[in-house]
């Protein structure tokens, strides 16, 4: 949602600054249209046509025959996180990982049934009893989605 309305408020900045050259530009008839809408309308558009999909929350404008997308990247965009170390220490294990506000983990060792989420490191872990070879996987999310996983191999001794 905070997407769609760092969206907007630039695309009004960027209207606003072409209607003071133009008046032509009319911020108030942009309303939104449903996707059935826009394709019934597309034929008869002329350039310079601005709409707004609803459900979609994308702004389209037209320009030389053709309809293009304002996109925008959400912000702050998701880290790809690090296991810095995992230590084995009083029958417990401690995952620490470069943990980022505002993004939440999730954490799973592979060959158990462990998988937690969390947002702050270390996570403490007192369910792994043998020992072994482990691979421990780590995600990270935010509201600007997931990231890859990452895959730490770690040996309990």
């Amino acid at each position: 949602m905070k997407f769609v309305c760092i969206i907007i408020f630039l695309f009004f900045g960027l209207l606003s600054g072409l209607k003071a050259q133009s008046n032509s530009v009319n911020i108030s008839s942009i309303k939104p249209i449903s996707r059935a809408e826009f394709n019934a309308v597309s034929a008869k558009a002329n350039e310079g046509d601005i709409v707004l999909i609803k459900g979609e929350g994308m702004i389209y404008y037209y320009s030389g025959n053709q309809w293009y997308a304002m996109k925008g990247e959400c912000y702050p965009k998701t880290s790809t996180p690090s296991i810095d170390s995992v230590v084995s220490k009083n029958e417990k294990v401690y995952i620490y990982f470069g943990a980022v506000s505002e993004q939440k983990y999730n954490i799973a060792i592979q060959q158990t049934s462990i998988n937690l989420e969390s947002s702050v490191s270390p996570v403490i872990i007192d369910q792994i009893s043998e020992k072994r070879q482990y691979i421990i996987e780590l995600r990270a999310f935010s509201k600007c989605g997931g990231s890859s996983p990452i895959f730490y191999n770690w040996e309990n001794k």
